[in-house]
This record gives C-alpha cells, sequence and structure tokens, in this order.
C-alpha cells in the first residue's frame, strides 16, 4: 500500500515539475492552464479645446465612434474619456461637418497613464489646428 502511495505521489511530482517547466499550472477543473497573462493598462484620456471659436468640437475615434456624445467640447473645456486606446488609434476632430484635424497616438507607456492632449490654433493666420500631447 505504501509503495502504491509513494508511486502516486512521484507521478504528482514528475507532472508538477514539467507543470512548472512551461510556466502552467493544473486548474480546479483538473485540466492544465497557464500562469502567464496579457497585462492591461488603464489609459485614460483627457482633452482639452483650446482652439478659439464660436464652434464647438466633436471627437471621434476611427471613423464613427463618437467620444464626447454628451456634447460638443466648447473652447476653453476639459474632458476625460474613458475609453481603450492602442497605438495606432486615430482621433479625428470636427466642427460641425468639417474636418478640423486627426491626432494620430504613435505609442502609449507600459503602465497606466493618462494622455493629456490640447487641440490649439497652429498659428494666427490660418484656420489649421495644432496638437499637444503629454503621457
Amino acid at each position: 500500500m505504501f509503495a502504491c502511495f509513494a508511486f502516486v505521489l512521484s507521478c504528482c511530482m514528475v507532472l508538477t515539475e514539467s507543470l512548472r517547466h512551461t510556466g502552467q499550472h493544473i486548474n480546479h477543473d483538473g485540466r492544465a492552464g497557464t500562469f502567464v497573462k496579457a497585462l492591461e493598462f488603464k489609459h485614460r484620456l483627457r482633452i482639452c479645446n483650446a482652439y478659439p471659436g464660436t464652434a464647438a468640437i466633436d471627437i471621434y475615434k476611427g471613423k464613427g465612434d463618437r467620444l464626447n456624445g454628451d456634447g460638443p467640447m466648447p473652447y476653453k473645456s476639459c474632458n476625460d474619456f474613458v475609453t481603450p486606446l492602442k497605438a495606432g488609434d486615430k482621433l479625428e476632430f470636427k466642427i460641425g461637418d468639417a474636418n478640423a484635424g486627426t491626432f494620430s497616438i504613435a505609442d502609449l507607456p507600459n503602465n497606466d497613464a493618462v494622455l493629456f492632449l490640447v487641440i490649439h490654433r497652429h498659428d494666427t493666420l490660418s484656420t489649421a489646428v495644432a496638437f499637444e500631447s503629454h503621457v
């Protein structure tokens, strides 16, 4: 009886050791799982409208996902947006139906962070926009 118990125990130890080398574990269902999980960081977006004018700005992520669903952002206002962000995302800014400009997210840090983005007038001689960003 002791020999049988010792054999089962040694088999369990071998299985555990082999799973440890592959980064897996046995979950409560008796199936092998993994300890490795993809890290998800909380990236928040804070946008301020410093573009002078009477018309407010609408913000879209991609082509159709409107971020400011509660209404356009007037001049001298800031809003926080809860939306998943990733490198390559494009934020489109519109005044009415006209495209004011597009900001492309090049990279995001590997930690929780706030992307601070300000849209403002490029210069006093044109109506072009410019962006300032900070993470």
